[in-house]
């Protein structure tokens, strides 16, 4: 599902019956040993919720971003991605570019803001 975001209309984003959203955003540019720690740390902080419909949302930048949703996706969770702007694959460094079109075609929603350019 694809939603287009309105500024001046706020839709509440659920997970699967209501269940938890947990909203991920971090650092871009990982060493594979902080990569590594942080998808440990959300595995171990996530793994409670496997199988109780929780969602994630994130806007799939490199780094923090992906590596949490990857996470989510493993635990059985639902991603929602937010594109914050019509460029905003083109943002994202090249060799990221397929991780980046992998999350978007695993997410269950994707929210896409109407803007030129990243903020």
């Amino acid at each position: 599902m694809t939603l287009d975001a309105d500024p001046d209309r706020h839709e509440p984003v659920h997970g699967a019956a209501g269940g938890v959203v947990v909203g991920v955003t971090g650092h871009r540019g990982l060493t594979g040993e902080q990569a590594r720690y942080v998808a440990a740390q959300a595995h171990r902080l996530l793994a409670p919720l496997a199988g109780t419909g929780f969602a994630g949302i994130t806007c799939l930048a490199e780094g923090a971003d992906t590596v949490v949703a990857d996470v989510i996706l493993t635990l059985g969770g639902r991603l929602i991605s937010v594109i914050p702007a019509d460029g905003y694959r083109d943002f994202q460094p090249p060799g990221h570019r397929r991780d980046f079109d992998r999350l978007l075609r695993c997410s269950a929603e994707v929210v896409r803001q109407d803007r030129p350019t990243p903020d």
